[in-house]
């Protein structure tokens, strides 16, 4: 997956950079929407009982498995034969850790915390701003939200940050087939009747 950027130095009127600074603002407050949705909904996911049961016996038998898995190893390359049962045993804690699995990402999926779930609760935000911002251009935004969220679930995150407005420096799109074009022919910029 490659970004690519271009920059170029816009001849702008001031109408124009008072519309491209309330655009900017608009998307900041897509953005900050999004964090606050999805510090919500992490909120009530942390309280979920299934979710925290699930998640507390996948962490006491993930490393289990992994000594396991590296005992089984070692047997191997060393043309010894595992103890009895242990393939089975392994078998069996797989088996579970993929159940445990499935449960929370159900549980994920249930909140809301996805990525389409977060591009479905974006779009209902766009719709307001669609004279200004793209289906795609406020998608983008969801997904950077997304991978806040996946820092927090996955990684050491421990909660997805709220962007302040002077650090929206940017704005993204997925393509360019809506949203900001650029007619190299003309050597203009076309986002959305600006």
């Amino acid at each position: 997956d490659f970004m690519h950027t271009i920059r170029f130095f816009l001849l702008t009127t001031k109408e124009d950079d008072r519309i491209l600074e309330k655009r900017v603002r608009m998307l900041w407050h897509i953005h900050n929407q999004t964090v606050k949705y999805a510090q919500k909904q992490l909120h009530k996911l942390m309280r979920d009982r299934a979710y925290i049961d699930a998640k507390k016996e996948y962490g006491a038998l993930k490393p289990e498995v992994e000594k396991l898995q590296k005992r089984l190893d070692e047997a191997e390359a060393q043309k010894k034969r595992a103890k009895r049962g242990e393939r089975a045993r392994m078998k069996a804690m797989n088996k579970r850790l993929g159940e445990l699995a499935d449960i929370m990402n159900e549980r994920i999926e249930f909140f809301c915390l996805t990525k389409t779930g977060l591009e479905s609760y974006v779009k209902v935000m766009q719709y307001r701003f669609r004279k200004h911002i793209s289906s795609q251009q406020a998608q983008k935004e969801a997904d950077r939200v997304y991978a806040g969220v996946q820092k927090v679930l996955y990684g050491n995150g421990k909660f997805v940050h709220l962007k302040k407005l002077n650090d929206q420096r940017s704005i993204s799109q997925k393509s360019s087939v809506n949203g900001i074009k650029i007619d190299m022919d003309a050597n203009t910029v076309n986002w959305l009747g600006l």
